[in-house]
């Protein structure tokens, strides 16, 4: 008899517990809401008196926060999944809460059934794979330092083993995103064969590993790198869903594993801002960060360029040269974004979404909106509810 999982919905928010109880269907993964809770005090109870098996839970709650609360899951059961609800500005929260092991983090603006269900589908294959590890040691390692935050340190000396054997001065690291198993075996076969071809001899990976959701880690030589990174740029070139990242040239010295966390990270600032993070500058990213985590506040490009080290023309023109916008046109298409997001997806009266924005005068905030949008924002709401409902 198939085994049916607890769950546990913990947010402040109604709509979105309601919103993830009624749209998921939880009996396709074998699971039951047990309980959902307004904030993290109620929901430790409601843990102690279930003890689900997943706690989906928001990061930013009153009386006890997400992050309070996976510590104390954590600490009672470790095997318990946890799933965090979060919003842009919780960004570093987040990173805090996968450091205790989380499954991942879901984004409340971009949360849909298709997401949850991606998520649940890697839980589920987690639960699945507890018994059954795979034969391979690095696989196995990095798999449950992916899922569970553990053995990081086992797997250092695993990979600098390899790389102590093979006598290289240095070597890169590649970290390959969005590979399902069948384009990643090809990926493979494209390093062998066309390597060989190119080189005139034979070529294999020192050391690659992969787990379900994770990037594919590929450890070459640093002799290799620029012929690997050409194979992949031709890979990508033939509408590939392939997006890559690297090292510089590392050591024995180096911390293998932080690296790798590094390069997930930085890959997720990717897909959260939608921008290369390889291609904006440094500065120009902190700025984007900041605009997007203070948009219900006041926001100065004066203030912002000398927060960052730049002055303001400077900051102005490498602004509009980097992201293709100005910086005030890039703050305004942040704020109506958000603004959308809020009118569709909460119930809040009209002049507290406008404050979220950073626009507490509610007829500024409507003639605001209307300019970019051609509709009031009671009129864009309206609209939108009448689509969903004809759908």
């Amino acid at each position: 008899m198939t085994k049916i999982r607890k769950v546990i919905i913990a947010d402040d928010e109604r709509l979105v517990r309601v919103g993830l109880m009624h749209t998921v269907d939880w009996k396709r993964w074998n699971m039951e809401v047990v309980g959902n809770a307004p904030n993290g005090a109620m929901a430790w109870e409601l843990y102690e008196k279930h003890h689900p098996d997943l706690v989906i839970t928001d990061i930013v709650m009153p009386q006890m926060d997400g992050i309070q609360l996976a510590t104390k899951i954590k600490a009672a059961n470790p095997e318990v999944k946890i799933l965090f609800l979060s919003c842009h500005s919780d960004f570093v929260y987040a990173q805090q809460g996968m450091e205790l092991g989380a499954s991942g983090y879901l984004l409340k603006t971009a949360m849909d059934t298709e997401t949850v269900d991606r998520y649940l589908m890697k839980i589920t294959e987690e639960w699945n794979r507890t018994n059954t590890p795979t034969a391979d040691d690095t696989n196995m390692m990095y798999r449950t330092w992916y899922t569970e935050g553990r053995n990081s340190e086992q797997l250092n000396r695993f990979i600098k083993l390899h790389v102590e054997l093979e006598s290289l001065e240095g070597i890169i690291m590649f970290a390959l995103f969005g590979l399902n198993e069948g384009v990643r075996l090809e990926v493979l076969r494209k390093f062998d064969n066309e390597v060989a071809i190119n080189e005139g001899g034979d070529f294999s990976p020192i050391l690659h590993f992969y787990a379900e959701g994770a990037p594919f880690v590929v450890v070459v030589s640093s002799y290799d790198a620029e012929q690997i990174t050409l194979l992949l740029l031709d890979y990508a070139n033939r509408d590939s869903p392939l997006v890559w990242k690297k090292t510089n040239t590392l050591s024995l010295y180096t911390d293998f594993m932080e690296e790798i966390s590094r390069m997930m990270k930085t890959a997720e600032l990717e897909r959260q801002y939608e921008y290369r993070t390889d291609a904006i500058s440094a500065p120009i990213m902190k700025a984007v960060i900041y605009i997007d985590e203070h948009l219900d506040e006041p926001i100065v490009s004066s203030q912002l360029a000398e927060s960052i080290g730049l002055s303001r023309s400077h900051f102005s023109t490498l602004f509009k040269k980097e992201l293709g916008v100005s910086f005030l046109e890039f703050l305004h298409r942040r704020r109506l974004r958000k603004a959308s997001e809020l009118l569709r997806q909460t119930d809040w009266r009209i002049n507290l979404i406008g404050e979220k924005v950073g626009m507490e005068d509610n007829k500024h905030f409507s003639k605001w909106f209307k300019g970019y949008t051609g509709m009031t924002p009671s009129e864009f709401r309206e609209n939108k509810s009448t689509t969903r409902s004809n759908k």
